[in-house]
């Protein structure tokens, strides 16, 4: 066992900020897209613990400890109401475990360790790892959704969420730059989890630098930023004059062009077009001072992007000049569009998102196992492992959310803040989870159910609130 450099620190500092709740979840918070990097790195069995991970238990002991001994383990119904459906998923993926043992070399799968090889299937120990990930991130939306009961809570959530993702574009900036000037880059400082492949030095060709900051490669960098933009572009339109708001949205605008990631340039395009069918809606129901925040959430999306785009364009050509490079660059951005699907890769993860269906239509209630059989996509991985139970319920808990906070957006009784953040919260989970149905059947990111939890507490807090005021008019 070796504690890391960033162990050092925050072992210690996890302990202290533990005595406080506040503290040790708001460094959590902070620390979300930190997949890359451990506190400690265990070699013998290639794992290594994540500062969130470690942070989050520190955080979940502490509630737990708190509740015990106030006695209070109550859970609203709304509350509830929202848990539901992803504990029945949870509940599915755990019967869904007995299907290895049943089907043992009757069906062929893509094992987790080689999605591009077909092997029959037979129970691993693997399979409880991956539950038990799927348990951890479980547990981590429970209780944000039970922690964050107040709008002060709820606020410094989604601000510690908006500077973590600055600094990590910040830290992915320094990336880029240290390739191109040749600064040695401290790859052991937040890139030392050995449980991970590391992705912090993938280029291009060799001399475009494919940007991965704090997280393991440059498309879940993509996916974590595809949870953030909507925020910070709902925010900088409701602050249009903040020149922080303007800079960070322009940031994020940047690391996502530069990661030379597919899923980062198809999440930004599916923003504009889930913006443009949302100002249709709106306009549907005759809300004009929603129609004008959307023109303008629109037009400084453009104006940004186009923005972004003229800084990367400078950037480039400026590069290659000083630096006496020659590499085709529409050769490049072919290679990270188009080409890819091309490729021998792209060929493979196509058929094997019709193999995962294929044993869907094999083992269609529970799938083959939950964590059996490695997909490409999001849908084809919950239908081959989890079957039509867990399809349904994973998609309903995620449309119920999207429904109220559509509701909440459109409803004149509250204040312009209140669905402004409505429509916050809606484009992120829509932005979100598309980068997941495109490319990434992982659902064990804690940022996917960080802002889930908050999503469901911001609901609870103004269900609450409206009731409130409905009894006291009463």
């Amino acid at each position: 066992m070796e504690i890391t450099l960033i162990g050092y620190f925050i072992l210690p500092l996890g302990l202290l900020l533990s005595l406080n709740t506040k503290y040790v979840y708001y460094a959590f918070l902070f620390f979300v897209p930190f997949s890359a990097s451990s506190v400690i790195n265990i070699e013998s069995i290639t794992f290594g613990l994540q500062i969130p991970y470690y942070l989050a238990i520190l955080w979940i002991l502490k509630i737990l400890i708190v509740r015990f001994i106030k006695n209070n383990f109550y859970i609203d119904k709304t509350t509830l109401k929202f848990l539901m459906p992803i504990v029945i998923f949870w509940i599915i993926a755990l019967l869904s475990l007995i299907m290895p043992i049943v089907l043992e070399h009757k069906i062929l799968v893509h094992y987790p360790e080689d999605p591009f090889k077909f092997s029959p299937l037979e129970f691993k120990r693997i399979y409880i790892t991956q539950f038990l990930y799927l348990t951890f991130v479980m547990l981590v939306l429970i209780f944000t959704t039970l922690y964050v009961n107040t709008r002060e809570k709820f606020y410094k959530s989604l601000k510690i969420l908006l500077l973590s993702a600055v600094f990590v574009c910040i830290w992915g900036l320094f990336q880029f730059i240290a390739f191109y000037t040749n600064i040695p880059y401290p790859y052991w400082l937040f890139n030392n989890n050995i449980g991970y492949s590391q992705g912090y030095n993938q280029t291009i060709f060799g001399v475009v630098k494919r940007i991965s900051s704090v997280l393991t490669e440059p498309s879940k960098l993509a996916g974590y930023l595809l949870w953030i933009l909507p925020l910070f572009m709902v925010l900088y339109s409701k602050n249009a004059k903040s020149i922080i708001m303007f800079l960070s949205n322009l940031l994020i605008l940047l690391i996502l062009l530069i990661s030379t990631s597919t899923t980062a340039y198809a999440g930004v395009v599916f923003n504009f077009i889930v913006i443009v069918f949302y100002s249709i809606a709106i306009k549907k129901k005759k809300l004009f001072f929603k129609i004008t925040f959307k023109k303008r959430i629109f037009i400084n999306f453009l104006r940004e992007f186009m923005i972004a785009i003229f800084v990367i364009i400078l950037t480039i050509f400026t590069v290659l000049h000083v630096l006496n490079i020659k590499i085709n660059i529409l050769e490049a951005l072919e290679f990270v569009t188009t080409e890819k699907f091309a490729t021998h890769s792209g060929i493979e993860r196509g058929l094997g998102a019709l193999k995962s269906f294929d044993i869907f239509l094999h083992e269609p209630l529970l799938g083959v196992g939950w964590g059996s059989n490695r997909s490409f996509d999001l849908n084809t991985m919950l239908l081959s492992n989890t079957g039509i139970l867990g399809f349904v319920s994973f998609w309903f808990f995620i449309y119920q959310i999207l429904k109220q906070l559509y509701k909440i957006s459109l409803n004149n009784y509250l204040s312009l803040k209140d669905r402004n953040l409505s429509i916050a919260l809606f484009f992120s989970i829509m932005s979100g989870i598309f980068a997941h149905v495109i490319a990434d059947p992982d659902i064990i990111d804690l940022i996917m159910w960080v802002i889930l939890g908050l999503s469901i507490s911001f609901i609870r807090l103004i269900k609450k609130e409206m009731k409130t005021i409905a009894e006291n008019n009463y």
